[in-house]
């Protein structure tokens, strides 16, 4: 009997307990230190949905460190209509499904601003709808099908360039720049793989570019590319187009370099990462030209600001990469509109120019933008896309600025 008085007073402590909080609760996702997010009414909350583990990781961590640095700088200069700014990180994992379920974490904060989301195309039209029933703001830096701005999505920016912007550049830059007429591609099975090879066949039409052979490959799997060099190899191509993620192009590079495969190949941002240059080491990288909508190099303040606070943050020989500045541009995107006048409830249509509450065309404060004097958007969300520089690898390794534009003669866009 005293056993079962016993029992029946630590369960009722128990319940006690439990009623007044005392009950062990998991930490809240904040901005990535695993930290509560905060309940006070006085900040603006942003979200951000990006892988933080996983073979996507650093592409995640690009992503979230872009937006961490512009929320940093701008909190020390005193918040955004006096309130201070604070970043939800959710993992997607890089996973459609995972990123669907993010959304609609999001989707449930009643006092979220707006979400960067998410790292690829897949997971964005995964995502979307949960975003736009729930009239969340979303804006994505870098995926990139088109499909994503034909959804008729009310609530949707793209600040990144569509596949059918920078992956004809590729075509464009061999063809128009450096006269090659016959080309092999390269290119990973995603969606976003996919894109970039259509692009790549309408714009070598265009042109009178002949592609010879074209090869396709699963992303993470892929361990051994000598049976597709081969492949390229016989075919009598001339230059190479690779859209491939960066660890992938290393291993293909190093080993393209090791059977003599070292004609002149262009890529995308996806390869611009030190990563890159660490798997296939510097001498296989000569001959490859990476193109970017985003010049890390540019001459304009706020890059410089983008670049000295990134070396201080990443500590590596990385770039700052498109994931990164376009995070950062977003996070004073969404700001210069706010203190314009928009809400949560119109910032979209804000940047889209497509809301009744203003009467001029939304513009990127020159002193806020990376990528030109004239960065506005269509109605259909897409940023108008500006100049294609190249970043190229020095002899020990080391990004420089090639210091040229891709030529875009010829090439017809939608």
């Amino acid at each position: 009997m005293k056993k079962m008085l016993i029992a029946l007073l630590t369960i009722l402590m128990l319940i006690s307990l439990t009623a007044c909080g005392g009950g062990t609760q998991p930490p809240s996702e904040g901005s990535g230190s695993g930290n509560s997010v905060s309940k006070d009414p006085g900040t603006y909350k942003i979200g951000i949905g990006c892988a933080m583990t996983g073979t996507s990781a650093t592409y995640g961590a690009m992503m979230k460190c872009g937006a961490e640095m512009a929320i940093a700088e701008i909190n020390e200069a005193g918040g955004v209509n006096g309130r201070q700014l604070e970043l939800v990180a959710l993992d997607d994992k890089q996973d459609a499904s995972e990123a669907a379920l993010v959304a609609q974490r999001f989707a449930d904060m009643d006092d979220l601003q707006f979400v960067i989301a998410h790292g690829g195309s897949a997971l964005t039209l995964a995502a979307g709808p949960i975003y736009e029933t729930a009239k969340l703001p979303f804006f994505s830096c870098c995926s990139s099908s088109p499909s994503l701005t034909q959804q008729g999505w009310e609530y949707y920016v793209r600040f990144g360039t569509r596949d059918d912007g920078v992956a004809p550049s590729c075509v464009a830059f061999l063809k128009n720049n450096l006269g090659f007429s016959k080309i092999g591609i390269l290119y990973e099975n995603t969606d976003s793989g996919v894109g970039n090879y259509e692009s790549c066949v309408k714009t070598a039409k265009q042109l009178g570019v002949d592609i010879v052979c074209a090869e396709t490959y699963n992303t993470g799997l892929e361990k051994d590319f000598s049976t597709i060099i081969n492949k390229f190899q016989r075919s009598g191509c001339e230059a190479m187009c690779i859209y491939m993620a960066h660890d992938d192009a290393g291993l293909y590079l190093n080993q393209a370099h090791a059977l003599g495969f070292d004609l002149p190949t262009a890529g995308c941002s996806g390869i611009a990462y030190a990563t890159t240059v660490e798997i296939a080491g510097a001498d296989a990288m000569q001959n490859v030209y990476m193109l970017l909508a985003f010049n890390p190099y540019s001459e304009r303040e706020f890059a410089k600001q983008l670049n000295a606070h990134f070396d201080e943050a990443w500590n590596t020989e990385d770039l700052p990469s498109e994931p990164c500045g376009i995070s950062y541009q977003i996070i004073y995107a969404w700001k210069q509109a706010i203190e314009e006048g928009a809400t949560k409830e119109n910032v979209a249509q804000w940047i889209k120019n497509t809301t009744d509450a203003k009467d001029y065309v939304f513009t990127l404060d020159p002193a806020h933008a990376l990528q030109g004097d004239d960065v506005h958007f269509e109605e259909d969300g897409d940023q108008v896309l500006g100049g294609i520089s190249i970043i190229k690898v020095d002899e020990a390794g080391n990004f420089y600025d090639y210091g040229m534009e891709v030529d875009s003669t010829g090439v017809v866009r939608d």
